[in-house]
């Protein structure tokens, strides 16, 4: 079988974080015999092709390089005030250049390949650019929503009636979570037509001892070390988070990882909470970095909720990777992450937007080993279960073969 993915996320370069969900299903399948090529934006200093790990990336161009702002930048709906104006007229100079490139090169690469199936991630707008290929080239195509793209979008007509069109006619939709499989189904597709994928989880050995990783962040043994990861955006929930430690005890600490435009306003809130001292925000942590953390910490934390226009958690992948590396998780009860978690079996659900009953759920944790064993050993078990590579994959791969055949 061969795939084109079309993409609007991807790595820039080897354990990027950008888009690494995307590369790692792109990898896994073609370490399944697979031909994948990827179609992804290109930005400054990157090749225009190249081989990622078994993964065939051609990265088209769009512009100037100051229009060409897909990687390394925020989600014009995540930011405020003017940076918000200025990103959102940026990307809208940028649309028409980045519509017609982009289609360029997914009907080049179909038509030299002779692909069997293109392949979208989000409905727009590499679902639209796939859907015109399909029709064109008359071969399948498959489309993956990640939440955001069937809830934000569809609160403006055009782009509302955008994204059911590319659903309508796209052979299966694929969905990060089942909450996000609900959404689509408002949207007026039928349920057989669409397939919960979750993102691949990937846990590696750490390569410092746990003892290194809490020197390095300045915790000592008697302390308890909190980590929460994720873009410092408004759906993360951070505020909330960083507002629970006043109710935590002196001893345990914080750790957020990420960056976002919400860094200053989020560092501003713990100072004027006087918890500044036991909250450390570390940035974008590197991904061979990341198991450094998992393993290190006590308890993980994610404080999502929704947010004024809409968004939310579209699947929690830190939580089920805290999961996988065996810790305690405290989670809030919106946005996809409440689907891993059954509260006081293997996690524990406080109430959004509620510092306090978010502390107290901490406080179990970090109080009663007994009870932060028991849970985080059962999630370890329901993370090798339900969430392996090959169990991913073969759900991914079935939609495609099938999407081909019909």
């Amino acid at each position: 079988m061969r795939v084109v993915m079309l993409t609007t996320s991807f790595p820039r370069w080897a354990n990027d974080y950008f888009g690494i969900f995307v590369f790692r299903l792109a990898r896994a399948l073609s370490r399944r015999g697979v031909d994948v090529t990827v179609v992804a934006p290109h930005s400054s200093g990157l090749r225009d092709f190249e081989v990622m790990d078994q993964v065939k990336v051609f990265r088209f161009r769009y512009g100037p390089s100051f229009l060409e702002r897909t990687y390394g930048t925020w989600y014009a709906h995540e930011l405020r005030g003017v940076a918000r104006k200025i990103e959102s007229w940026l990307r809208l100079l940028s649309l028409p250049l980045y519509f017609i490139s982009a289609f360029l090169c997914t009907i080049i690469v179909c038509k030299i390949s002779k692909k069997d199936v293109i392949f979208s991630h989000w409905a727009v707008p590499s679902g639209f650019i796939g859907s015109l290929c399909s029709a064109i080239l008359r071969i399948p195509h498959v489309v993956k929503c990640y939440g955001g793209d069937v809830v934000v979008t569809t609160k403006k007509p055009f782009l509302g009636f955008i994204v059911k069109a590319v659903l309508k006619h796209s052979r299966f939709v694929l969905t990060n979570s089942l909450l996000t499989k609900k959404d689509v189904e408002k949207l007026g597709i039928q349920g057989d037509k669409i397939r919960v994928t979750y993102e691949l989880i990937e846990l590696n050995v750490p390569k410092n001892s746990i003892k290194e990783t809490r020197c390095k962040l300045g915790i000592g043994d008697n302390e308890k070390f909190i980590f929460s990861l994720g873009r410092l955006v408004p759906y993360k929930g951070f505020e909330y988070l960083i507002r629970s430690m006043a109710f935590l005890d002196k001893n345990i600490i914080l750790v957020i990882g990420g960056d976002g435009p919400l860094k200053e306003e989020l560092q501003a809130l713990a100072r004027k909470l006087k918890v500044s001292q036991r909250c450390r925000f570390v940035g974008a942590i590197p991904q061979e970095e990341l198991p450094n953390f998992y393993s290190a910490c006590d308890i993980y934390v994610s404080s999502s909720i929704y947010d004024e226009e809409g968004n939310r958690e579209g699947f929690a992948v830190t939580v089920a990777e805290a999961m996988g590396y065996g810790k305690p998780v405290v989670v809030t009860d919106e946005g996809a992450q409440i689907e891993l978690i059954k509260d006081g079996n293997n996690g524990l659900v406080a109430r959004a937007k509620d510092p306090q009953d978010l502390a107290s759920k901490i406080l179990i944790c970090a109080k009663h080993s007994h009870i932060a064993r028991t849970i985080a050993f059962k999630a370890q078990n329901d993370i090798a279960q339900h969430f392996s590579c090959e169990k991913i994959t073969s759900l991914v791969m079935d939609a495609l073969n099938k999407a081909c055949k019909s």
